[in-house]
């Protein structure tokens, strides 16, 4: 549910508006005239939270979690249905509903999300792709996108020979959409106010070690490889 302040002032009044996790699900279940009396599950539907990390996800599913459940869908052996608290009506998520998070494997909050939530998710890497980047077809010529690969290549050397030994480097590589630019401007502005600010943060942390002046000399040589 979403809450809509609706207040005037000295009243403190609120209106509670259905969110769009209830209108998909709704929308999953809605009957046609070709559908089963048990609804509209000949068509799948898809909701896409991106950073679902960044959300206290136990608090925003609460109770419904269960309900995420594949057995207990509607239309499942063992389905479920919760009464929202606040307008007191059955719900129940269809199971031609799927919902995708995405998260950031380098973002620390990501150890927030707790076993039970987990348990309800599959979890698939998407890694940092050389051949991504080797593939796309978007460069202004051959040169940037080899300029590029060689940039790609070399701040992936560094952060496996500097990482600390306790993460993994796949979950810290720089994100091949940060290589992925049409001209040598554009790739060169991605490195100055985005690869290395975040690379400085990763010495910073203590996720790389290396020292601050090595560093710089470090950026220099990235540098002159898209210069």
């Amino acid at each position: 549910m979403i809450f809509v302040s609706d207040r005037t002032l000295g009243t403190g009044t609120f209106s509670v508006k259905a969110g769009i996790f209830k209108e998909i699900c709704d929308k999953a279940k809605e009957k046609n005239s070709t559908s089963s009396p048990e609804g509209n599950y000949d068509k799948n539907y898809v909701l896409i939270i991106d950073e679902i990390n960044r959300g206290n996800i136990s608090k925003i599913f609460g109770e419904l979690i269960t309900l995420l459940e594949n057995d207990k869908r509607l239309g499942r052996e063992n389905e479920a249905i919760a009464v929202l608290p606040y307008s007191q009506k059955p719900f129940g998520v269809p199971f031609n509903l799927f919902i995708i998070g995405t998260m950031n494997t380098a973002d620390r909050s990501i150890g927030h999300i707790d076993y039970a939530i987990r348990r309800r998710f599959v979890f698939i890497p998407i890694v940092a792709s050389r051949y991504v980047i080797a593939d796309h077809s978007y460069y202004e010529n051959e040169e940037i996108k080899q300029a590029a690969l060689d940039l790609f290549d070399a701040i992936k050397n560094f952060i496996e020979e500097n990482i600390n030994q306790d993460l993994e480097v796949e979950d810290l590589m720089i994100g091949h959409s940060y290589f992925l630019c049409r001209t040598k401007v554009e790739l060169q502005q991605r490195l100055e106010y985005e690869i290395i600010p975040l690379v400085s943060e990763y010495e910073k942390d203590g996720i790389i070690m290396f020292g601050k002046k090595e560093l710089k000399d470090k950026f220099t040589e990235w540098k002159n490889l898209v210069s």
